[in-house]
């Protein structure tokens, strides 16, 4: 990470295609990818410094599994 005033920054940060999501946490402001997504448990933490880019194919899969799952569940009671 690269560290300007106070601030430390993704260093390599994904390019356009590959991010899903920014994190506007001082920690480590950046560009995030799945794979960074998935290591620091954002989502999981409910992370309020995560801005999603909706518009991300990601995204739209995930919600499309949470639905399957959602009546995959209500299928079998």
């Amino acid at each position: 990470m690269k560290r300007t005033d106070n601030i430390r920054y993704f260093v390599n940060q994904p390019g356009k295609s590959k991010s899903v999501a920014y994190c506007h946490c001082n920690a480590h402001k950046g560009n995030i990818s799945v794979k960074t997504l998935k290591k620091h448990e954002c989502l999981r933490k409910r992370c309020p410094y995560l801005e999603k880019y909706e518009d991300h194919d990601y995204w739209r899969q995930r919600q499309t599994l949470k639905d399957k799952k959602k009546e995959k569940k209500l299928m079998a009671t």
